[in-house]
């Protein structure tokens, strides 16, 4: 027996870590709410060796000094009561670890209540899903070198690990970092899962059954796409619905839900300063999704204009929006880290990624590579392979986009994705903006050719002012 651990809530994650813990050789005491939710647990798994706990009380006298308690219960308020209610049981030097998905802030605000007391708290992302949890999942820790150490061994030991064996978990930074990792990681995702459906839609206008797409998604799949959602994409169009002998995607309502992760990620990002359209657009579509009465009353049957689109120029598409996609995130990452003094490694993040989360795929190890080429890289599209994928891909993703278009497809994300390249690349249009805000409320601007911040007297003669 390695050591022991307490886990707080036996949701399909918690209980899913709970087992994870006790196969890899550690002492499990439980702890749910609805005590007969833990009760039901430990006798469906009577070899696992798990102590029922039947309240807090229990759970931090059954754990020996330091205690280390992981709780795995929704975010928010019963995170925060349940973990408030917690410490009153727990000495100085033991260490609580929040693996929900709570908000980053929410985190720091309690891991400075939480130090108040002497007590360490670490935010841990956690992605992989319920399997994920259960057989190794990709754990993202924020906390104290302190925290880290008491718990390094035990959150490695149940971790996934990289094609080479290394621990896809690590500390990132102090609390918050862990959960602000995980939120861009799930930011990312909605935006992957957003550019695969508008290919998939494409793919269904043409007529495209959804075996014919499963398919060219398993193909994919096989090339340069490899990842985790391209592989379950392709399950999925293949899976038939028992009841009708549907496609199964044919009776799936075209409501996507969401639980709020992606919506904090594009409010943290405009916190932040920091572009990340094809997140925004994806969270914007999952919103539309929702609103069933303002789009019911714009039906028509109209299928617009018939269009071709060759299924080797729509994987080039979807292969540099993902890059643009992953581009915009670590963006996103790199300001936070700068903005609160983080040190975010992007090398950890990418192999923390590379397996066991939703969105590893091919493109972590070469994100990487990138940035162990070159720590002070300005932006994932400047490195060589990035740069060269979109001199590869660039044409066809046009090609697909402006088909779309002339298609009456909506392509959100794609065309985020690809205009964020443009814009990475070209000059902005904001020139005539900074000179109309300067015009209708004397803002300024600042020139091209000399350094300061200038205004023009518009309606005195247009005479140029020098502020500073």
């Amino acid at each position: 027996m390695k050591g022991c651990v307490g886990i707080i809530g036996l949701g399909s994650m918690g209980a899913s870590i709970a087992l994870n813990l006790a196969r890899n050789g550690y002492k499990v005491s439980v702890y749910n709410r609805t005590f007969q939710k833990a009760e039901d647990f430990v006798k469906e798994n009577p070899d696992k060796g798990f102590m029922l706990c039947r309240t807090l009380e229990d759970l931090a006298s059954s754990l020996p000094s330091p205690r280390v308690v992981m709780s795995v219960i929704t975010a928010g308020a019963p995170t925060k009561a349940a973990l408030s209610d917690l410490s009153s049981f727990l000495n100085p030097g033991d260490l609580v670890i929040d693996c929900a998905n709570s908000f980053y802030k929410d985190s720091m605000q309690l891991g400075s209540e939480m130090a108040k007391k002497g007590i360490l708290f670490a935010d841990c992302g956690v992605s992989g899903g319920k399997m994920g949890a259960l057989l190794g999942p990709s754990m993202m820790f924020g906390g104290s070198p302190e925290a880290w150490k008491l718990s390094e061994g035990i959150i490695k030991d149940i971790c996934a690990k990289t094609p080479s064996g290394e621990a896809c978990a690590e500390r990132l930074g102090p609390v918050g970092s862990g959960h602000f990792v995980k939120m861009v990681h799930t930011g990312i995702e909605y935006a992957l899962m957003g550019a695969i459906a508008e290919v998939y839609d494409i793919f269904r206008r043409e007529g495209f059954s959804s075996d014919q797409c499963a398919q060219i998604f398993k193909r994919w799949d096989e090339g340069d796409l490899h990842g985790y959602l391209t592989e379950i994409t392709s399950k999925v169009l293949e899976h038939k619905d028992k009841k009708t002998g549907k496609g199964f995607v044919e009776i799936v309502s075209d409501k996507a839900h969401m639980n709020g992760t992606g919506t904090w990620t594009v409010l943290s990002a405009l916190e932040l300063g920091c572009s990340v359209p094809s997140i925004g657009e994806a969270v914007f579509e999952r919103i539309f999704s929702s609103e069933s009465d303002l789009r019911s009353a714009f039906k028509h049957d109209s299928k617009g204009p018939g269009i071709s689109i060759d299924s080797s120029e729509a994987m080039q598409a979807l292969y540099l929006s993902f890059a643009s996609i992953f581009s915009q995130g670590f963006d996103l990452l790199l300001s936070a880290s700068k903005k609160y003094g983080w040190g975010l490694d992007p090398v950890k993040i990418a192999q923390i990624w590379e397996a066991g989360c939703i969105i590893r795929s091919s493109f972590l190890p070469k994100i990487r590579s990138a940035f162990k080429k070159n720590p002070d890289l300005p932006s994932l599209m400047a490195d060589p392979e990035f740069k060269s994928m979109e001199e590869k891909n660039g044409q066809s993703m046009r090609r697909v986009v402006a088909k779309g278009v002339l298609g009456e497809i909506p392509l959100p994300v794609l065309d985020s994705s690809l205009s964020y390249l443009d814009d990475l690349s070209h000059p902005l249009p904001s020139n005539l903006i900074g000179a109309q805000r300067d015009y209708f409320g004397a803002h300024g601007y600042e020139r091209t050719d000399e350094e300061g911040f200038f205004h023009t007297e518009w309606e005195e003669g247009g005479e140029e002012i020098k502020r500073q």
